[in-house]
Order: structure tokens, then C-alpha cells, then sequence
């Protein structure tokens, strides 16, 4: 689950949130969900959000999923 709900904006509000992953697929809103692939990899989380006047900031997270048999971990920095 990705969380956004934190994001807040000066003297207005957050009008859209747009989430990239780091493997190729998106998302929109304040909270979503992404499942990546089961594979060993390192991917950079982005989300920027855009307030009511248009202005955007953005923010990222990396994460680093570890393969062991047939499940994959991720371990957030």
C-alpha cells in the first residue's frame, strides 16, 4: 500500500497524486496499491502531488526486494 495521505499543501489543498513505481506502471490517488514483480531488483517510488493552483512537489522512496524460493521481500530504506 502506498500512502500519500501525509502530503498536505500551502494555503490550499492537494487537488491529484500521481505514483510512478520504478518498473514501468503508475497509479493516482492518496492512497494505492502496486504488486511488483517476484524477482530480486531495486526500484525508485515517486509520487508527485499537484495542488489547486497547479503547483507540483515530489517526493520518492527507495526499495530494494530480496528473492528467496518462491517469495519476494522488500525492505524499504
Amino acid at each position: 500500500m502506498f500512502d500519500g495521505s501525509g502530503s498536505s499543501a500551502e494555503g490550499g489543498s492537494v487537488s491529484s497524486y500521481a505514483w510512478t513505481f520504478g518498473d514501468g506502471k503508475s497509479g493516482t490517488g492518496e492512497t494505492t496499491s502496486h504488486t511488483y514483480p517476484n524477482r530480486q531488483a531495486n526500484y525508485t517510488a515517486r509520487l508527485t502531488v499537484t495542488d489547486e493552483s497547479g503547483n507540483t512537489d515530489t517526493a520518492t522512496k527507495p526499495l530494494t526486494f530480496w528473492s528467496f524460493s518462491t517469495r519476494a521481500f522488500c525492505l524499504a530504506q
